[in-house]
């Protein structure tokens, strides 16, 4: 389930929940809470700066709570691209990485 709040004149929250299903390496299935929450500044139409973090728990079977944090910004090129750069690390746990950096191209068709 997600949500979008525009709170303040270009500050947005975006804040997720969700629950995932996964398999251990003995094939047996269960359940992790998801949490995402991304907060947005748009200084303009074309610009977007933001905060990301994501938990999850547990990150594996009987496990820890898994959580990341990552800053990052992109950027609209005309009216169907969009390329985006972040930068992160893990917070909490031993599954997340430590540190990662992301980039990112997306065409609307």
């Amino acid at each position: 389930m997600a949500a979008d709040w525009n709170f303040v004149d270009k500050w947005s929250l975006n804040p997720n929940i969700g629950v995932a299903v996964y398999e251990d390496d003995t094939k047996r299935s269960y359940a992790a809470g998801l949490f995402a929450a991304t907060l947005n500044y748009n200084p303009s139409k074309i610009l977007n700066f933001f905060v990301d973090t994501g938990l999850q728990y547990p990150e594996e079977k009987n496990g820890r709570t898994s959580l990341i944090f990552d800053v990052g910004a992109a950027y609209i090129i005309g009216h169907d691209i969009q390329i985006d750069l972040s930068v992160g690390t893990g917070a909490a746990g031993t599954k997340p990485p430590h540190p990662f950096l992301a980039a990112g191209f997306s065409k609307r068709f």
